[in-house]
C-alpha cells in the first residue's frame, strides 16, 4: 500500500482501539514468539489498556522456537506480559487456534 493508504489504515485502527464508543471490546497482541515481546509491544499493551481494552497476547509462529528453548522463551514472555493471558500460536501447526477461537468468543 501507498504511504497515504497506510495513514489512512492507522487512522481507522487508532480510531476502533481508542476513540470508538465500543466499550466490550477484546483485542488480540500479535507477538513474534522467536523475537519475545519488544519494547513496543509492552508500550502497545499499556496504551490499549489505559484505553480500557482488554487485551490477550498472541504469541505468533510458536513452530519456528526451538524445542529446547520453548519453555525459556514462553516464561520471559510471560514474565513481561504479567498476568495477562499468553496464548502461543502457529498457523502453520494449527497449535493454538482452539484456545484463540474461545478466547475471541468470550
Amino acid at each position: 500500500a501507498s504511504h497515504k493508504e497506510r495513514a489512512q489504515i492507522r487512522g481507522l485502527i487508532d480510531w476502533y482501539l481508542f476513540e470508538a464508543p465500543y466499550k466490550d471490546r477484546r483485542v488480540m497482541l500479535i507477538i513474534d514468539a522467536n523475537v519475545g515481546m519488544t519494547e513496543s509491544d509492552v508500550e502497545m499493551l499499556h496504551t490499549l489498556e489505559e484505553a480500557g481494552s482488554a487485551v490477550t497476547i498472541v504469541a505468533n509462529k510458536i513452530d519456528k522456537v526451538k524445542a529446547s528453548d520453548y519453555k525459556r522463551q514462553m516464561q520471559k514472555i510471560q514474565e513481561k506480559a504479567g498476568m495477562r493471558r499468553v496464548i502461543p500460536y502457529s498457523a502453520e501447526k494449527r497449535t493454538g487456534v482452539q484456545e484463540l477461537v474461545k478466547e475471541m468468543m468470550e
